[in-house]
């Protein structure tokens, strides 16, 4: 990419930045009694003081006189705050320094006015759960109280149903702070540089099977994918997230943009809805960015892939303008990319197809948000269907991972190989 080219995409990426947290502390009350009725609305106080680092332990949801209410126990207090969101009803509650100990199945299911709720970590230092709820709501009363015999705080918030017209919606914090990007090497690579991106993270667990979730899955394959790519010592490796924490899209856009990467991998698990056919459908799918997607599916698969950032409760209306500005940019240097991102596709599914079972029609494309790197060809590679039995099955398999990570790893080699001739 000429210099040119790379101040363009360095001064409109500039509009991509996160804006810094705003954090509105949670209220300390009384120990909860057995059998308490909800309390009144709470008055938020001065953040309490952590003395140890706060782990979530266990979450119950009871309902009650007609009030539905969220308990969330921790060893050591912790500040928070709520804020509610419609289409669809949601309330989030976002938690300073707090770890989750609960157990995998917590949160499939709700009781009373919550239908669901998920859990995890937001960003470096935050936490965030989400309370599906199934309609108009107003959160009644949220609170910190402590007590018990195992000497527990527990982060109490009720919620009541209202009519249609009577719902308001909250204003939430500021994005968070962003997690520092990877550092930009002092002095220039001689190498190329491969962006692997593990999709989901933290709070956005993905696709969720029998046995596992597909953020967890993703990231075992990325950082397999990184250790061969290491080893092979032809390419320079980088990754948007190495644990489980949640990294928007935009930052995945900038942290990509700003290490001037030379290929961009983003990692999925896919699933089909309909029952009839999960067990019918399996196999990798590799898709490239195209604003017409090659099918329906495609099509629908990149409208869910796009919202992961507004399924969080990071509002995707405030977002609008740096997608315009995305869409511009890209086009204006789609053309040196395409061709190069279509080669890779054909690279990785020849690949994959040596190793494990690949879907009926594994060469698709849409317009995947994350695959919008203007500076490098791009690919979303869907590893097999989760919804599907088999597939899942080997997913969780030391030895299939490896043979995945292998086969892709092989694919980036050979790519920047042909390049370099």
């Amino acid at each position: 990419m000429g210099s040119r080219a790379k101040a363009i995409v360095a001064a409109l990426l500039g509009v991509l930045a996160l804006s810094a947290l705003v954090h509105l502390p949670g209220a300390a009350q009384s120990p909860p009694a057995p059998g308490a009725r909800p309390p009144a609305p709470v008055v938020k106080a001065a953040r309490p003081k952590v003395a140890a680092k706060a782990v979530a332990r266990g979450a119950e949801v009871r309902n009650e006189d007609g009030r539905t209410r969220f308990l969330l126990s921790a060893n050591a207090p912790v500040a928070f705050s709520t804020y509610t969101l419609d289409a669809p009803y949601r309330v989030v509650i976002d938690i300073a320094d707090l770890e989750f100990a609960l157990p995998a199945a917590s949160g499939q299911s709700g009781g009373g006015l919550i239908k669901s709720y998920r859990f995890g970590l937001l960003a470096p230092g935050r936490a965030r759960v989400i309370l599906d709820i199934g309609g108009p709501m107003r959160v009644e009363a949220a609170q910190l109280m402590s007590g018990g015999t195992q000497g527990l705080h527990y982060l109490v918030v009720d919620i009541v149903g209202v009519e249609e017209g009577a719902f308001q919606r909250s204003d939430p914090p500021s994005l968070p702070a962003a997690a520092p990007a990877p550092a930009k090497p002092a002095k220039p690579s001689t190498k190329p540089v491969v962006m692997i991106d593990p999709g989901h993270g933290g709070i956005d667990s993905g696709t969720q099977g029998t046995a596992v979730l597909e953020k967890d899955i993703v990231l075992q394959v990325s950082l397999l994918l990184r250790r061969y790519l290491l080893a092979s010592g032809a390419v320079d490796v980088h990754m948007t997230r190495t644990g489980d924490t949640f990294v928007s899209l935009d930052e995945r856009l900038r942290r990509s943009s700003e290490l001037e990467s030379s290929l961009f991998i983003s990692i999925h698990a896919d699933s089909i809805g309909a029952i009839e056919f999960a067990q019918s459908v399996r196999g990798a799918t590799v898709y490239t960015l195209s604003e017409r997607a090659s099918d329906e599916a495609a099509r629908a698969l990149a409208e869910k892939e796009n919202s992961a950032d507004a399924r969080v409760g990071i509002d995707a209306g405030a977002a609008a303008d740096k997608d315009q500005v995305l869409g511009i940019l890209f086009d204006l240097m789609r053309r040196d990319t395409a061709e190069h991102a279509a080669e890779f596709q054909s690279g990785v599914i020849a690949n994959l197809g040596r190793q494990v079972a690949l879907a009926k029609d594994p060469r698709r494309s849409a317009a995947f948000k994350v695959l919008k790197q203007p500076q490098s060809p791009s690919v979303l590679i869907e590893l097999g269907y989760m919804s599907n039995a088999e597939d899942e099955a080997l997913m969780r398999t030391a030895d299939w991972q490896k043979k995945v990570a292998q086969a892709i790893a092989k694919a980036v080699t050979d790519y920047f190989a042909r390049r370099a001739k």
